[in-house]
């Protein structure tokens, strides 16, 4: 493997790289067995051909398959290994392509089967961000926390009740999910840490003014992800929260992509944490910021102890 490639993975990964010698970089990646770690070259779409037939899988030398969660699949297919994707045997290089209509997948336990790939509309024109006040309730619809609206209007007097909706909300930036939480967390006020294998960043407030209400009540589903997940998680351990939905997608990770030699890359790089998760033992606050990816760096974001 590309040495300069293999110490800038190992810079970025919140973990250690497994050091496999596989040539075909998206071998490497999946041998990691990471689901958050990614291989693209399509730096807005990173999944591969097993991720959108949502197989769970298994990776050393071979492509093992655990089981489908498909609600159309009746099949056992664990203990399954994948010879041959199409008429190729180079199966990790047809796994990324992306303009793929229908696929054959040769295994050793069901032979060969036959799937139809289902189309992702990456644009879409969904509302994203809406807000509806009623006297002093106020509900917002949040499915994206990427240009939202300036919120400072709702500091102008107290709610009685907040609703926030976050279905469907998949995340985004860790920044656009900071910026939205400093509306409803007073300037300076630490919301969460942040933590790689060599630093921990205690993550403050920035907004001067902050929305105040009587009852903040949350909506989320199975499809609230990510950043998502952890605005839920910092509201609900500043405030008494009504929460309502189902399971989330439990995700406590932040990724970054990184571009090289036209191939991206999504990469796990911090695993956050909300003050009552932290074990103080293991705190060291550090002021050097440079070990952050490049979108973290706004010095304003970060402020240790």
């Amino acid at each position: 493997m590309d040495k300069n490639l293999w110490n800038l993975l190992s810079n970025y990964y919140i973990y250690e790289l497994k050091d496999f010698s596989y040539k075909n970089i998206n071998h490497f990646i999946m041998a990691q067995n990471d689901k958050y770690f990614k291989f693209s070259f399509n730096k807005n779409y990173f999944w591969n051909i097993l991720d959108i037939l949502d197989f769970d899988y298994f990776v050393d030398d071979k492509i093992h398959l655990l089981n489908s969660n498909s609600i159309d699949s009746n099949i056992d297919y664990s203990g399954s290994i994948i010879t041959r994707i199409n008429s190729s045997k180079n199966i990790f290089t047809e796994l990324t392509r992306s303009k793929i209509n229908n696929i054959t997948i040769y295994h050793e336990k069901y032979g060969n089967q036959h799937f139809k790939i289902p189309k992702f509309n990456l644009k879409t024109n969904r509302v994203n961000f809406y807000i509806k006040t009623i006297g002093k309730c106020t509900y917002i619809k949040c499915e994206s926390f990427k240009n939202i609206i300036n919120l400072d209007s709702l500091s102008r007097y107290v709610h009685n009740i907040i609703i926030l909706d976050l279905r469907s909300n998949m995340g985004g930036t860790i920044k656009s999910a900071i910026n939205f939480l400093s509306y409803f967390i007073s300037n300076d006020v630490n919301m969460f840490y942040l933590k790689n294998t060599k630093e921990t960043y205690n993550v403050k407030s920035i907004k001067k003014s902050k929305i105040k209400f009587n009852q903040l009540i949350i909506y989320y589903n199975n499809k609230t992800l990510s950043t998502a997940e952890l605005v839920i998680k910092v509201l609900a351990s500043n405030f008494d929260v009504f929460l309502i939905g189902e399971k989330t997608g439990g995700k406590d990770i932040v990724t970054t992509i990184i571009e090289y030699n036209k191939m991206y890359f999504k990469i796990p790089c911090f695993k956050y944490i909300i003050d009552n998760e932290l074990d103080k033992h293991s705190y060291i606050p550090s002021n050097n910021l440079n070990l952050l990816p490049k979108e973290f760096s706004d010095v304003k974001y970060f402020i240790t102890k």
